[in-house]
């Protein structure tokens, strides 16, 4: 490179990168460039001694720079004509090109730039070549074609615990209420059973009691007269409730003495053998005699035992046979136990009616609750996944690019809120990043 060409140096104001070259190539007063760094249009304006005549631009020593955004800014660079050149070291470079150091960090290279026609006219820039796009993620409106959703998912894994509990609770209260009811019904038959037997037994003793007093006041009264008599009928072959009857039979003095009948409210039946029910009751027979005839051994005698009621029928009896104190004779009270467990029959009807009343309350107060859990899980649920719909469309737009987008802003102190801050952080992190990374590219 001769002393006649000289190069000079001007660097791009917007970025600090350097650009040699010889003024003697340049063939008007005012020549600009884009920068290759960061497109800033870079203007040479040569002084008047040194202006060329011609109006012939010769751009063959230009290299071509690489398209980069436009930008508004530009620098306008005056060259003194007394500038002294910086030392030459080609290195395998045009004669002139000039190498150096360039004044930020790290060796800047020296670039040619390719000037640009008719100054007074706008700069052409080229477009921006467009980034590559994103593959489009699935977004919330491809997912709404589910059916079977998080809210769906939420609902049922709560309501099928809730069932599950609620077909245990129903059955075993069911279970429950049905042994507590027969339970209760078999105890009061019992006891309603014995406190009947204690007052029949009463009944017995105390119309015995009142059958010898008057024996002991008509010493003259035979046994065949007791039924005529009318004050003793009264007295041994009378009634007490709705079906008992008392009667008085007479003990035989040998073992194949009668079971005579001697009072009784039919007189067709008085002076008849006891033993001839044994046809009538066939195969019942047993369990009356037993009652019957057991007053040999003890004064008091109570059982059950089946026997004819008014109408002819076997139905079953209680009955209790007293010995009347120093005579022969009995006094047997007789009672339907139908008329003894009467009331728990009613009793019965009553706990059953009150128990399927249970049943039904227990299963509408727990279906309500069942359904008005299904209600609340249904209103948070939706909210729920709204929300979380809401962040996925946000995050699906900062996929795409918008990062301007209008953020979504969650009040809920729990995990929805910490995620919907963490997109926020996470939009407002990419922008700066994208925003570092351009100003490093100019």
């Amino acid at each position: 490179m001769g002393a006649a060409e000289m190069q000079l140096t001007v660097h791009c104001d917007q970025c600090g990168k350097k650009y040699g070259f010889i003024p003697e190539k340049l063939n008007q007063k005012e020549t600009r460039f884009r920068c290759k760094q960061c497109a800033n249009i870079v203007t040479i304006i040569l002084p008047d001694e040194q202006a060329p005549d011609s109006t012939t631009i010769d751009t063959s020593f230009f290299e071509a720079i690489e398209q980069a955004p436009a930008s508004n800014d530009s620098a306008t660079v005056e060259i003194p004509g007394d500038v002294t050149p910086p030392p030459a070291d080609t290195d395998g470079l045009p004669d002139w090109v000039t190498p150096f150091e360039a004044e930020r960090a790290g060796p800047a290279e020296v670039d040619f730039a390719t000037p640009i026609d008719e100054p007074n006219q706008p700069v052409p820039v080229a477009a921006p070549e467009p980034e590559p796009e994103p593959e489009p993620a699935a977004t919330t409106e491809a997912k709404k074609g589910l059916t079977f959703g998080l809210t769906a998912k939420f609902i049922i894994a709560a309501i099928i615990p809730f069932v599950l509990i609620f077909a245990v609770v129903v059955g075993l209260a069911n279970s429950r209420i049905g042994e507590l009811q027969t339970a209760t019904i078999e105890e009061s038959r019992q006891a309603v059973r014995s406190i009947s037997e204690g007052m029949i037994r009463q009944v017995a003793v105390s119309i015995s009691q009142r059958a010898h007093q008057y024996l002991l006041s008509q010493p003259g009264l035979r046994k065949e007269n007791f039924n005529r008599d009318i004050n003793f009928k009264n007295i041994a072959a009378q009634t007490f409730g709705a079906t008992g009857t008392t009667a008085l039979y007479e003990i035989p003095g040998s073992a194949k003495g009668a079971w005579r009948l001697w009072a009784h409210q039919d007189p067709k039946f008085v002076g008849t053998d006891l033993r001839a029910l044994k046809q009538r009751l066939g195969k019942d027979f047993a369990a009356y005699w037993r009652v019957v005839s057991d007053v040999k051994k003890k004064d008091i005698v109570g059982g059950y035992c089946l026997f004819f009621d008014k109408q002819g029928k076997k139905r079953e009896h209680y009955m209790v046979n007293t010995r009347i104190e120093g005579t022969p004779f009995v006094l047997s009270a007789s009672i339907l136990v139908d008329e003894l467990i009467k009331p728990l029959d009613e009793i019965e009807v009553k706990g059953k009616q009150i128990a399927e009343r249970t049943r039904y309350t227990l299963i509408s107060v727990i279906g309500a609750g069942l359904l008005v859990v299904f209600v609340v899980l249904l209103f948070y649920g939706r909210r729920f996944t709204a929300r979380i719909r809401g962040l996925t469309d946000w995050a699906d737009r900062i996929s795409m690019g918008e990062l301007e987008s209008e953020s979504i802003e969650v009040r809920s102190k729990d995990e929805i809120g910490e995620l919907s801050d963490a997109i926020a952080r996470m939009q407002t992190s990419i922008r700066l990043s994208i925003q570092r990374l351009r100003r490093r590219r100019r």
